[in-house]
């Protein structure tokens, strides 16, 4: 971590995935293949995510206001928003590239973690916003239901492999699931 600080975000929707693993999680003695396919679905959602300037989240990234937006189109017109550099010393991309590569940034997937994200100091003023002076365009995706299937798929695709989608008990509309409702 940079400086010994340790930035967290907390999604909406996230407990779901995280009950849904601590569940099934004495179903299995090693979760790190299951937690690496499920890093390689955050990784694709944020790449997407990123590609369409935050629309995939649900809200497009606001806009640059001025007088930024107009030293941007002079100084970096190819660099579309959070693709910076915005400051001396700084080169640009690296929110991007720890959130749209693997490894990501922060990246831990062993047997009963995965932790992903990035350790850039400045990434929570973009996560968050500073109120008054520059508006939120999270680098992070939101977690939503779809994210939280897709998730769920991946861990079931390493617990219950050799079962059909209708019999995986993370599924919704599964079997186990519809005696519940």
């Amino acid at each position: 971590m940079a400086r010994g600080k340790k930035v967290n975000w907390r999604m909406e929707g996230e407990e779901q995935v995280i009950a849904t693993v601590e569940q099934i999680g004495s179903k299995t003695r090693n979760t790190k293949p299951a937690f690496n396919t499920m890093a390689a679905t955050i990784l694709e959602d944020q790449r997407k995510y990123w590609a369409s300037h935050g629309a995939s989240g649900g809200k497009r990234w606001a806009p640059r206001k001025e007088p930024y937006r107009t030293w941007m189109r002079k100084n970096y017109p190819q660099r579309p928003i959070l693709r910076g550099p915005d400051r001396k010393g700084h080169k640009g991309l690296q929110l991007r590239n720890q959130l749209t590569r693997r490894p990501f940034g922060v990246e831990v997937v062993s047997n009963g973690q995965l932790v992903v994200g990035t350790n850039l100091p400045y990434a929570q003023y973009h996560q968050n916003g500073i109120p008054g002076r520059m508006v939120a365009r999270p680098p992070l995706k939101p977690f939503d239901p779809a994210m939280h299937q897709r998730l769920s798929d991946a861990l079931a695709e390493h617990l219950f492999a050799g079962r059909s989608k209708s019999r995986n008990p993370l599924r919704k509309g599964s079997v186990s699931q519809r005696g519940r409702r």
